[in-house]
């Protein structure tokens, strides 16, 4: 953090995957738990200058990590009670947690603990694929944007793309593309009447007509 400092840098995003376990009895669960909360909020005493960002994952390299979801991760922003600490949401994490995406960035949002994104998708199996945003949960990237665009997200959306069968600029280009696209498909969307139609219950068919109008 001293480090970002100097550079000038205000944000520094953690990925916690040593702290975690694999068997039953291997661990301690409210003694891991208590230490891991203590290191976070000896870190972000260290310098309230910038902001920590804790991103979660469930899986890799233990079979579980601790912060593993985005409860998770309210848990110990709430236990810390910290101004500088928030969350990364890493979609392909989120995926992998077998959550939807936008309803993480609700989540984190309603708490002001959103601060960045890692754009990205993922076959939602529970590994860690790092693909090409979109390119397998369509409907569910395009309601995270609308959802950042409802909860008034101002922040950055990075991106953690793994190119393993091209290079990364292709990787990167393509990325970048694709959240622009969808972005743009969103814009024609009627938000008045999407808003309408998600605060009726059971209105489903009715949201993907609308939806469906884009592909028309």
């Amino acid at each position: 953090m001293a480090g970002a400092a100097t550079l000038g840098v205000e944000l520094v995003t953690t990925c916690p995957l040593a702290e975690g376990y694999d068997y039953p009895f291997q661990l301690d669960y409210t003694a891991a738990w208590g230490y891991f909360i203590e290191s976070v909020r000896e870190v972000v005493a260290y310098r309230s200058d910038v902001t920590l960002l804790l991103e979660y994952q469930p899986h890799d390299p233990h079979a579980n990590i601790l912060l593993s979801n985005v409860g998770r991760v309210l848990h110990v922003c709430a236990q810390v009670g910290a101004p500088n600490l928030g969350a990364n949401l890493d979609v392909d994490h989120s995926f992998a947690a077998g959550e939807a995406p936008g309803e993480a960035a609700a989540l984190l949002a309603s708490q002001g603990l959103l601060r960045y994104l890692h754009s990205n998708d993922n076959t939602g199996d529970g590994g860690d694929w790092d693909m090409i945003s979109g390119s397998v949960h369509f409907w569910h990237w395009l309601e995270l944007l609308y959802t950042l665009e409802q909860v008034g997200y101002q922040g950055w959306i990075g991106a953690d793309i793994a190119p393993r069968h091209f290079g990364p600029v292709e990787a990167y280009e393509t990325n970048i593309l694709m959240i622009q696209r969808m972005t743009r498909m969103l814009e024609r969307i009627d938000r008045n009447r999407l808003r309408e139609l998600i605060q009726q219950a059971g209105n489903t068919p009715a949201v993907y007509r609308l939806l469906s109008d884009l592909l028309a």
